[in-house]
């Protein structure tokens, strides 16, 4: 899509969704004038960018329709510098209208199915917001290592609200969470938390995807937690694992071997583990010295047999 043809679109979305009562945040509103959703949809459905609706982009997953996100964005209410953490990246469009209020640096999202975070950190670089950190892993889990934050939007329904989520929100921090069964309609709940105790308020009723993992629903296929989704090292048992063997970073599953090979460039030690026919996975331990705000390598796995996987970006916002 041509870009002055793309920012008619998104000013006519913008214009609509304001005359119709469903925008009236002028941060909110400035964010989607920004944001080019059609840079975060597939080819096939390009055209339909910039209707008010959900659009499907694999893994019987949707980016959410534009009116969603502006009513869940500005229950959120954002700032800059607040730290948020996205549960369910799908396309990435959601992360960056937020980060185009609170600042790429302070977004980070989770996505349990890794083609799909792959995608949305690509759409992410693409479009200038490089410095969210996409991370493939358990959403309803959270991101333990890098509490409290701020605000936590939730872009799929739990069947309650998960407690990892309550415990990593700042004390006077706000999560947006819809809740209710796997199908039918559900509820929009904010939550606001004031010196330990959680305070709830409703917001109508919307539709989601199910949220899949230890604290939302059962789910199966790719992405369960367990498989690559929860982080782990791609790896295979020990039989016949080639290569110098060195001992795994601690915490790492056990009863893995693995083959790494360890080389050191400007103060960068990275790691390559395969498991038989499948591709490489190389990890990162360190950035390099002469570039501090730029990952190096583009997969950095946190190596903790539950812990997440984070898909850093190669370069940053300019």
């Amino acid at each position: 899509m041509e870009p002055e043809r793309a920012e008619r679109a998104r000013d006519r979305l913008v214009d609509q969704l304001t005359a119709a009562g469903r925008l009236s945040a002028e941060r909110v509103a400035r964010a989607m004038r920004a944001v080019p959703r059609h840079e975060f949809v597939p080819e096939t459905a390009c055209e339909h960018a910039y209707e008010d609706r959900p659009l499907h982009i694999g893994r019987e997953q949707v980016v959410t329709a534009p009116h969603l996100v502006a009513q869940m964005t500005e229950l959120l209410g954002l700032r800059p510098g607040q730290t948020v953490l996205e549960v369910g990246t799908g396309s990435g469009y959601h992360a960056a209208v937020v980060a185009e209020i609170v600042g790429p640096e302070n977004v980070f999202t989770i996505e349990r199915f890794p083609d799909l975070a792959a995608s949305a950190r690509a759409a992410l670089d693409r479009t200038g917001y490089g410095a969210v950190t996409v991370v493939v892993g358990d959403g309803s889990m959270g991101l333990p290592r890098h509490p409290p934050f701020d605000r936590i939007n939730v872009t799929a329904v739990a069947p309650t609200v998960p407690g990892p989520l309550v415990d990593q929100l700042a004390d006077g921090g706000r999560m947006v969470v819809p809740l209710g069964s796997r199908d039918g309609s559900h509820e929009l709940v904010v939550l606001t938390k004031r010196a330990g105790r959680v305070e709830r308020t409703t917001h109508g009723r919307v539709r989601f995807v199910p949220l899949v993992g230890e604290h939302g629903f059962e789910g199966s296929g790719e992405g369960r937690p367990g498989e690559l989704g929860r982080g782990r090292w791609v790896a295979r048992r020990r039989s016949s694992m080639a290569g110098r063997r060195q001992q795994p970073p601690t915490g790492t599953p056990q009863g893995w071997s693995y083959s790494i090979s360890r080389t050191s460039t400007s103060n960068v030690s990275t790691w390559s583990a395969r498991s038989g026919s499948k591709s490489t996975v190389t990890a990162s331990s360190s950035t390099s010295t002469t570039s501090p705000s730029k990952p190096v390598i583009a997969w950095t796995c946190n190596p903790t047999s539950a812990g997440p996987s984070t898909i850093r970006s190669n370069s940053s916002r300019s």
